[in-house]
């Protein structure tokens, strides 16, 4: 590309960026990959990508990004100087064999002279000397001060008149540009994907949006369910178990006796209330002779029996045995303890 194009891109650029700037938004993308123009004449139509559907390349960020720092409207500035220098001379200002040496470039070295690549001359050489100065206080932060630079070298007074990049948005909407190539990179990595587009806008176009479906409309008047009478009761099942006709006092259950309320279409239950189950009195064991005799305490299982037949619980045993055998163990441990201690004395 051409020194006096490679500027006036650099400057149409830099105009688009002040535009965001004065309203407070960093762009945090700028690369050559984000220009996109119809040719490569610095008249040419073209648009800046949008941020969020470009890639951010850490060969074009400021030492301060490249520490970890935020987007600013000088990380900009940094890399539209730095976008400048790579269409020049071909390549990137920190070009290196991988992303690691890129980073140590952009933090500690100074890109080469634009002698070596046999183009611009000195005055442009101090302006990109000025854009990547390491320190803030003496590196051009402003992107108008960059762009001024850049009009004021140009042999062309009428490169103050060049229309600013449109925005992604704007082109999109119908700036004819939707084949457009790249600036920086060959027509032909971007066409197909561009004609895949065409075709994809020409297909929704043709097609006719179906009429939404309406729903049907509704009744005036509600229905109202009719009214049903209630199901008679179901007559009780007859009892054919043998074992539930042997009723005792403590199974009796109350049963709701219905009224004579029953042809008028209502029911009256009565509920009787349960017979009171009487208390069975514990049966004394025998008391043993000379002994005082033990009155038991009443069972939990006989103070509230389970339903079913009442069985009277067996008497208890005599505890005379027991206590003739423990006498008789407390003898014999007496007659050893005895036994043993005249035979220590006697030895």
């Amino acid at each position: 590309m051409k020194e006096l194009d490679a500027v006036g891109w650099a400057i149409r650029l830099a105009k688009r960026l002040e535009a965001l700037h004065a309203l407070g938004v960093a762009h945090g993308s700028v690369s050559p990959a984000c220009i996109l123009a119809s040719s490569v004449e610095r008249t040419a139509q073209a648009y800046l990508a949008d941020a969020k559907l470009t890639a951010s390349n850490p060969a074009f960020q400021s030492p301060e990004r490249i520490l970890g720092g935020d987007l600013s409207t000088a990380d900009d500035t940094w890399a539209v100087a730095a976008t400048l220098y790579a269409v020049l001379t071909g390549k990137g200002p920190f070009a290196a064999a991988n992303e690691a040496e890129t980073r140590q470039k952009i933090l500690a070295a100074q890109p080469p002279p634009l002698t070596s690549h046999d183009v611009g001359d000195d005055d442009l050489q101090h302006i990109l000397d000025h854009a990547f100065a390491r320190e803030l206080s003496a590196r051009t932060t402003a992107v108008a001060t960059l762009r001024q630079a850049l009009e004021e070298w140009h042999p062309d007074p009428s490169v103050g008149a060049l229309l600013p990049l449109d925005d992604e948005a704007s082109a999109a909407a119908g700036d004819a540009l939707d084949n457009a190539p790249t600036v920086m990179r060959p027509s032909s990595a971007i066409v197909p994907k561009v004609a895949a587009d065409d075709e994809d806008d020409e297909r929704v176009a043709t097609q006719k949006p179906s009429p939404p479906e309406m729903p049907p409309p509704a009744s005036a008047e509600p229905r109202l369910a009719s009214p049903r009478a209630m199901p008679p009761p179901a007559p009780a099942a007859p009892d054919t178990d043998d074992d539930d006709k042997i009723r005792t006092a403590e199974r009796d259950i109350p049963k709701p006796i219905s009224t004579d309320n029953e042809t008028s279409g209502e029911i009256t239950l009565e509920i009787i209330p349960a017979p009171v189950k009487p208390k069975i009195a514990a049966f004394p064991a025998p008391a043993a002779p000379g002994l005082r005799p033990r009155t038991p305490a009443v069972s939990p299982w006989l103070a509230n029996p389970m339903p079913g037949p009442i069985l009277a619980p067996a008497p208890r045993r005599s505890n005379l045995g027991m206590v003739l055998a423990a006498v008789l163990a407390v003898l014999v441990a007496a007659a050893l303890t005895f036994a043993f201690m005249r035979y220590r004395i006697g030895g």
